[in-house]
């Protein structure tokens, strides 16, 4: 299933991808094969944690291309949240 979104990577000047600090909450409910509305309940304002805090996901309102602000969240938040691997 593809999610329409807007960019979430840049390119560099050796036309190499960087991955955006930045996810939609739909992108991160299909990383982690969850519901939206599972990552919206895991949600805190990243204005009061500068820090991760375990089992939840920072956000900011971002607003891009002088749109209205849109919520995202930290990618590395969203990795942290991944299972750790069986063995």
């Amino acid at each position: 299933m593809h999610i329409a979104s807007e960019r979430t990577s840049m390119q560099t000047a050796n036309d190499q991808a960087i991955e955006s600090p930045w996810m939609t909450q739909q992108e991160a409910a299909q990383y982690l094969a969850v519901s939206v509305d599972t990552i919206a309940r895991r949600l805190v304002p990243l204005v009061n944690h500068a820090r991760p805090v375990k089992g939840k996901i920072r956000f900011q309102h971002l607003r891009l291309g002088g749109k209205a602000p849109r919520i995202r969240v930290v990618r590395s938040d969203v990795h942290a949240l991944l299972p750790p691997p069986s063995l």
